[in-house]
């Protein structure tokens, strides 16, 4: 469990600060576009920081062989991390030392009911590829940290309350997150743009910020 924590620390650090990737020799070679968040790697793909769950035997495996389960979802991939900003990686696990301490006792309510949802679920985002999922994902956490248990109206009122006491200044870019949010479900998508792009980083961000808060007034 605490291993399984640190990996998915590890994937949404390398969302939140995407590695610089670059592609091409010279000006005469084909131009791409990097990826900008974590990517399932083919077999050819090299790094200095990297796992492969496929290449282990069946008892050194993660359970199910994932490295990720959220909501039924199954998925087996590599991992890279571009050592170009590991240093921003590695402080951003540092500050967020808080949810290991909690995995002391992972059979605590607070690892139960908390960290083990929200990271979960922003592992899973991170690999989604359609941004809109990104966002209800992220909108889900905030649920799984504010909304009681089987409480199924008025989640917002929830959430606002919570980040009024853990952080009031968040408020604005909630109601963003929100309104973007209810674009998708009523619309069906989302447009790919950099601006939507930087909330979706912003609200990962967020969410571990927000649990962190949670975890050290509980």
């Amino acid at each position: 469990m605490w291993l399984r924590t640190l990996l998915n620390l590890l994937r949404i650090a390398g969302y939140i600060h995407p590695g610089q990737v670059d592609f091409g020799l010279s000006e005469r070679d084909v131009k791409m576009n990097p990826p900008t968040y974590p990517v399932f790697l083919g077999e050819h793909a090299r790094g200095s920081f990297q796992w492969d769950e496929d290449k282990k035997q069946s008892w050194v495996k993660f359970p199910d062989g994932c490295l990720f389960r959220s909501f039924g979802y199954r998925g087996l991939s590599s991992m890279w991390l571009d050592h170009r900003t590991f240093g921003r990686i590695e402080e951003f696990v540092l500050d967020h030392k808080r949810i290991l301490d909690c995995l002391k006792n992972p059979w605590c309510l607070k690892s139960i009911r908390d960290v083990a949802p929200t990271l979960d679920i922003l592992s899973s985002a991170t690999q989604i590829p359609d941004l809109g999922a990104k966002i209800l994902l992220v909108y889900c956490c905030l649920e799984h940290l504010f909304v009681p248990k089987d409480v199924r109206t008025e989640n917002k009122k929830y959430i606002e309350g919570g980040l009024n006491a853990l952080g009031a200044n968040l408020l604005p870019w909630f109601y963003r997150l929100y309104n973007l949010r209810s674009d998708y479900a009523h619309k069906g998508y989302v447009l790919r743009d950099d601006e939507t792009m930087g909330l979706v980083r912003d609200s990962m961000e967020n969410a571990m910020a927000l649990l962190v808060a949670k975890l050290s007034v509980a």
